[in-house]
């Protein structure tokens, strides 16, 4: 099931339009938007940005859910809120016994503000590296493809 998933994820991937800078621009905008620490808000955020920018809206979630799915997210959550926890020097919280909507706001900035300051660490170094990796792949795989054409097209008007 994993395989079949990362199968499609990859096809999807590799078959995408556009130039290679505007598909790494818009990966790495999706990297940025993945690492966003409100669970669910990642597809509204990757559909109104790709939207609003007019960018490749495939490559922008396939980059989001690259960073945030069932496999990544909750260690993506522990390292955004270690990493913000580190930087604002706040001690650990201590977590509730019954979790339900008013434990989760007795928790409040304590538990939110590490998260989006470890969101902004993250995605501001990740996000950035991402766009040069991804633009040179897609260039990459342009140039195979077209020489790959161009071999079929000669081997076909050969004599």
């Amino acid at each position: 099931m994993l395989r079949k998933q990362i199968g499609k994820f990859y096809n999807t991937f590799v078959c995408l339009k556009g130039r290679p800078k505007d598909i790494a621009l818009a990966f790495a905008i999706g990297t940025a938007i993945g690492f966003c620490p409100i669970i669910g808000a990642h597809i509204l955020l990757t559909a109104a940005t790709a939207i609003l920018l007019r960018m490749n809206m495939t490559s922008m979630y396939l980059a989001s859910w690259l960073i945030c799915n069932p496999l990544t997210g909750i260690p993506v959550l522990i390292a955004e809120y270690h990493i913000g926890r580190f930087i604002l020097r706040l001690p650990h919280i201590t977590l509730p016994d019954v979790w339900n909507s008013s434990a989760i706001l007795d928790l409040g900035w304590a538990l939110i503000l590490p998260l989006l300051i470890g969101w902004l660490v993250l995605s501001g170094i990740i996000a950035p590296l991402s766009y040069p990796v991804i633009r040179a792949y897609f260039r990459r795989l342009r140039a195979a493809r077209q020489l790959k054409v161009q071999s079929c097209q000669n081997t076909k008007t050969a004599p």
